[in-house]
C-alpha cells in the first residue's frame, strides 16, 4: 500500500521502465538516482537526462527545486510529477509548514520550472483525497496541501504547456532492489513473520490499484488527457478485510480474519485520513477509464507479485 508521493513515484518508475524504456533507481525519498544518462541537480534547478527514446527530468528534494518526485518525461517534453505525503516530513518539523512548503509551494514552483525549461506537456500525480473525499479539505491540513498543489500545478496551463492530474488512491507494486519497507511489512505479517503481531482486519477500506495501471493511465494521459483536468483514477474498492485477506490467501492461509475496531500493527491509523473504520470507495468515470486506457481488475496480481517478491 503507497499513499501516492515518493513511493508511488519509485513504483510508477518501475512500471514506467515497460512502458517507456526507461530504467532509473530510486533510492529512498528520490535523494539519489542511478540510471544510464541520469543527471540529479540540486537547487532550484531542472535536469534532463537521456534513456531510449525519452527525456528523464528530475527535481531536487522538497525544500530545493520542487517536490522530490521523479519525473519522466518524453522526449517530445512531456513530465510526469509526483508530491510528498507524511513520511517525508523531518523529525520534529511542523508538519503543517512541511505541506505548505514542499506541496502548495513546491509542487507548483516545479511545474513553473517544468514551463520555463520547455516542457509541453505534464501529468501530476496528486491524492485521491481532494476529489473522492472533499470534505476532508475544510478539516485536514495534508488534504488541504494536495489539493491546493494540484489546483496550482494545473493553473498554469497555457496553450504552450498542457497540465492535467491524475490523483489515485493507495498504489501497490514492487521491485528488487527497492526499499519498500510497508509492503514488505505487509507481506511478512501474512507471512507470519511478524512475532507478536495477531491476525485480524480492521474496519473500513479504500481503494487500491497497481503501479503498472497508474503507469498505463500516466501514458494515456500523455497522449490523450484534457488540459487543466484533474482525474480521479483507482482501481477495486476494497475493506481492509479483503486486502488483508487477499495477502493471507497469497501466502496458502485460509483462516477468516476477525474484523476488530482497534489500531492495526500495519495498517496504522496515521494512514487512515477517513478515520479507522472509514470508507473511501468510489465509481470511476466510464468516459475518463476509456480516455486514459488503463488495466482494471490488477489489484490481485500486484498482491501475489509483492508476496512472492518477499517470501
Amino acid at each position: 500500500m503507497a499513499i501516492p508521493g515518493a513511493v508511488a513515484a519509485r513504483l510508477l518508475a518501475v512500471a514506467l521502465d515497460a512502458a517507456f524504456d526507461v530504467a532509473v533507481r530510486v533510492v529512498e525519498q528520490l535523494e539519489l538516482c542511478h540510471g544510464a544518462g541520469v543527471e540529479v541537480f540540486g537547487e532550484d534547478r531542472v535536469g534532463l537526462g537521456r534513456r531510449g527514446n525519452f527525456d528523464i527530468l528530475l527535481g531536487g528534494d522538497a525544500g530545493r527545486a520542487g517536490n522530490g518526485g521523479v519525473h519522466l518525461a518524453s522526449s517530445g517534453g512531456d513530465d510526469v510529477c509526483l508530491g510528498q505525503d507524511f513520511r517525508h516530513v523531518p523529525p520534529g518539523a511542523d508538519m503543517e509548514a512541511h505541506w505548505r512548503h514542499a506541496n502548495i509551494e513546491g509542487v507548483r514552483k516545479f511545474f513553473a520550472q517544468a514551463r520555463a525549461a520547455g516542457m509541453r506537456q505534464v501529468v501530476n500525480i496528486g491524492s485521491f483525497y481532494p476529489q473522492a473525499m472533499p470534505h476532508l479539505v475544510e478539516t485536514d491540513a495534508y488534504v488541504l496541501s494536495r489539493a491546493l498543489a494540484d489546483e496550482g500545478a494545473r493553473a498554469l496551463a497555457s496553450d504552450d504547456f498542457q497540465v492535467c492530474s491524475l490523483n489515485a488512491p493507495f498504489v501497490l507494486g514492487c521491485m528488487a532492489g527497492l526499499d519498500l519497507p510497508h509492503l514488505e511489512r505487509q507481506a511478512n505479517y501474512a507471512l507470519g513473520r511478524i512475532g507478536g503481531a495477531p491476525a485480524f482486519a480492521i474496519p473500513g477500506g479504500v481503494n487500491f490499484m497497481s503501479a503498472r495501471s497508474l503507469a498505463e493511465a500516466t501514458l494515456g494521459a500523455l497522449e490523450r488527457g484534457e488540459s487543466g483536468k484533474a482525474y480521479l483514477v483507482g482501481d477495486e474498492n476494497l475493506s481492509f478485510h479483503a486486502y488483508l485477506t487477499a495477502f493471507f490467501q497469497a501466502v496458502g492461509r485460509s483462516e477468516d480474519l476477525e474484523v476488530i475496531d482497534r489500531e492495526h500493527p500495519i495498517l496504522p491509523d496515521a494512514v487512515l485520513y477517513a478515520g479507522r473504520g472509514g470508507e473511501i470507495f468510489y465509481e470511476l468515470d466510464p468516459a475518463d477509464v476509456d480516455r486514459l486506457s488503463y488495466t482494471r481488475g490488477d489489484v490481485g496480481r500486484v498482491i501475489g507479485e509483492i508476496v512472492d517478491h518477499y517470501r
